[in-house]
């Protein structure tokens, strides 16, 4: 009897963190476009105050608020096929996309046009997913992420980053300034039009 409801038990905890753990991957295909009104951002407290006075997060996002005409105008498509399609109309780029557990995950190659020695370079960046539903979804992104993807695939570029800074980086708790900020946007999904 005791194997029994054992077994119950486990059955029941492996079910729920099934049904529990990632996203609904279909929920992503379609048209969307960012609510730059949603953006939220986090700034650690470790962050030395004469730095956090040149970080007005409110104007931040008045800003990003005031740019929501140009982002609807921008095309951001989930196919069912796994390639996302991102860009002002006529000048849109493919990417892949995939939902890995919690995180969507972005992959491609960066534009040949990109500044300095990054154009042409594989990528491939996971971001939290925080809600989503068939009509949106919010991503979130950690600095510790950003870092930790950033050195996995271009530590070359982090190191030289990370040098260019010199002693500053010294005086900072960066782990903890990593770990404590972030940032998260909304998408809505568009309108299908007639």
């Amino acid at each position: 009897m005791k194997n029994l409801f054992k077994a119950t038990v486990v059955a029941f905890l492996a079910s729920a963190m099934i049904s529990c753990g990632g996203a609904d991957k279909a929920n992503f295909v379609g048209n969307w476009t960012p609510d730059l009104g949603s953006v939220d951002i986090h700034i650690s407290e470790a962050i030395p105050s004469e730095l956090q006075e040149n970080m007005d997060l409110d104007k931040i996002k008045s800003e990003m608020k005031k740019n929501q005409s140009m982002a609807d105008k921008v095309n951001m498509e989930f196919k069912e096929d796994g390639t996302f399609t991102v860009g002002p109309e006529g000048d849109t780029k493919d990417f892949k996309w995939d939902v890995d557990g919690d995180n969507l995950v972005i992959s491609g190659q960066i534009p040949e046009e990109a500044d300095g020695d990054m154009g042409g370079k594989d990528f491939s960046f996971a971001f939290e997913i925080v809600e989503s539903s068939a009509d949106e979804f919010t991503l979130k992104l950690t600095g510790a992420s950003i870092m930790e993807q950033a050195k996995a695939q271009f530590k070359d570029q982090v190191d030289e980053a990370m040098g260019e800074a010199g002693p500053m980086l010294g005086m900072l708790d960066l782990d903890k300034i990593l770990g404590e900020s972030w940032a998260s946007l909304k998408f809505k999904k568009k309108a299908v039009e007639a």
